[in-house]
């Protein structure tokens, strides 16, 4: 296969599926964006792999299926190459307990294959920046059944969960701040407070905290 620019200071994006048709699908939307360099599209996990090895990628998409199959070798891989790529699936439909199992093990997010193409590119540069991209309807549906639950030491405001749901979402500071009509520094103070709380450190273990509802971050 024939690599693009290694080298480039776009965001690198490797495809693996073994559907040709939406490999090569993704890739013509990909290619309309200037901040996106598609490095290549792969049917094999191990081809993909040893791509992401002599070109650093930032971004993966790669089908549910076949990660299924080969998540623990993957996974190994990476860890021991040393190699720092985050994931997004492609999925045919929203499998619950499936996605969230490889959330908790540390995919970035997914995407269905009816996404739009300006979703996919927009889930692209927000996994890049190390934030998690899963819909938003899904997530709420299931931020809203563990809500109930103390899921640290200092139980969140009333605000803060409001916050913290909006986080899971995927919203950013601006975003929260125009929907809750407040100022995005009011924002980011609340965010500061439900970090400190949940003891996590990014955004991404916010949401992680709220859909997995891991049963040691739960107080008994």
């Amino acid at each position: 296969m024939k690599l693009r620019n290694c080298i480039s200071k776009n965001i690198k994006v490797m495809i693996v599926t073994q559907h040709a048709i939406l490999g090569d699908g993704i890739k013509k939307i990909l290619q309309n964006s200037k901040e996106i360099t598609v490095l290549g599209s792969s049917a094999e996990v191990a081809e993909a792999l040893s791509i992401i090895k002599d070109c650093k990628t930032d971004v993966m998409l790669i089908d549910l299926d076949m990660f299924k199959q080969e998540h623990m070798k993957f996974f190994n891989y990476l860890k021991t190459n040393q190699i720092s790529v985050k994931i997004l699936l492609l999925v045919d439909q929203f499998e619950e307990q499936t996605i969230l199992g490889l959330l908790s093990s540390g995919i970035y997010g997914y995407l269905t294959k009816w996404t739009s193409s300006d979703d996919m590119i927009k889930a692209i540069k927000i996994v890049n920046d190390g934030e998690m991209w899963v819909g938003r309807q899904v997530i709420s549906n299931l931020i809203n059944r563990s809500l109930h639950v103390e899921i640290c030491e200092e139980r969140l405001s009333s605000r803060e969960e409001e916050i913290a749901q909006f986080i899971a979402q995927g919203y950013r500071n601006k975003e929260i701040a125009a929907k809750l009509f407040i100022c995005e520094k009011t924002v980011k103070c609340h965010v500061t407070n439900i970090f400190k709380k949940m003891g996590v450190n990014s955004r991404l273990k916010v949401a992680l905290q709220l859909v997995s509802q891991i049963p040691q971050n739960i107080r008994k």
